[in-house]
C-alpha cells in the first residue's frame, strides 16, 4: 500500500481515499464538551434549588424546554462560531476549534 497520500492537511485519508471525517466529528466534540463544561454544573445547581421552579409554578414542559436549551446552546454557539471562522479560512477554523476545545476542557 502506498502511504505517501495517506495524510492530508485536514485529516487522514482512509484506505478507500475518502477524507472529511473531521467535518462530522468536530461538531460532536464541541457539543459534548459544551454540555459537560456548561450545562452539567447549571443542572446541578437547578437540582439543588428545585424550590425555585415550584415557587414560579413552572409547568413540566417549561422545565424540559429549559433543560433542552441549556444542553444544546453552548455547543451550537461554539459550532456557529467555528463554522463562521471556516468561511474565512481553514486556519481560522482550526484556531476557533482549538480555542473552544481548550475553553471547555478548562471549565470541566
Amino acid at each position: 500500500m502506498n502511504t505517501s497520500n495517506l495524510h492530508t492537511d485536514r485529516g487522514i485519508r482512509s484506505a478507500s481515499g475518502s477524507t472529511g471525517w473531521h467535518r462530522y466529528v468536530d461538531p460532536l466534540v464541541l457539543m459534548m464538551l459544551g454540555t459537560f463544561a456548561v450545562t452539567q454544573p447549571l443542572l446541578g445547581e437547578f437540582r439543588a434549588g428545585a424550590g425555585y421552579f415550584v415557587a414560579r409554578r413552572n409547568e413540566p414542559i417549561e422545565i424540559v424546554l429549559l433543560v433542552v436549551f441549556l444542553t444544546l446552546a453552548p455547543g451550537l454557539i461554539a459550532n456557529s462560531i467555528v463554522w463562521a471562522a471556516h468561511a474565512r479560512s481553514d486556519k481560522a477554523r482550526d484556531v476557533a476549534q482549538s480555542t473552544f476545545v481548550g475553553l471547555f476542557a478548562a471549565l470541566i
